[in-house]
């Protein structure tokens, strides 16, 4: 049954996640915003410091939480996993936006939980960089499907 649900959340905090990020970005920014916006030139330019110091002033309220289960489960309950599951989908999101930007290929098929180290052996034959990288790419056991197991 824990695992059923588990499954449930993860699946749905994905299908609604679209949702409540344009919901929040409608309702934070008025229209007189958006209107301006769509009329700037879009070769400015994004100050990114500025863009850093918004993310890391967010935060995420309980009601926020409860949007993420399509308000389906209140926050309290259900908050831990949310957590959990925010902090491996940013791992996540980072580890495919290091792969793009090395050209490598998509996120290799699940495979068993192995957190054992590649020997030095396997490091030096690799002949590519992909393969090099596949050998010491973070691992984590809830990115596995080992994991619900």
């Amino acid at each position: 049954m824990s695992i059923t649900l588990y499954v449930f959340l993860f699946f749905v905090t994905s299908l609604h996640a679209d949702d409540i990020a344009t919901s929040k970005l409608t309702s934070t920014i008025g229209s007189s915003s958006l209107s301006s916006a769509n009329t700037s030139s879009s070769s400015s330019l994004i100050d990114v410091e500025e863009e850093l110091a918004k993310i890391r002033t967010t935060c995420l309220t309980p009601q926020d939480f409860e949007l993420l289960t399509g308000n389906a489960i209140r926050y309290y309950p259900v908050g831990w996993f949310i957590h959990a599951l925010i902090e491996q989908s940013v791992a996540t999101i980072g580890l495919e936006e290091l792969r793009t930007t090395l050209k490598l290929s998509a996120l290799p098929p699940w495979k068993p939980f192995n957190l054992t180290e590649p020997s030095e052996h396997e490091l030096a034959s690799a002949t590519t960089i992909e393969e090099y990288y596949n050998l010491r790419e973070p691992r984590s056991k809830m990115r596995s499907l080992s994991s619900i197991t």
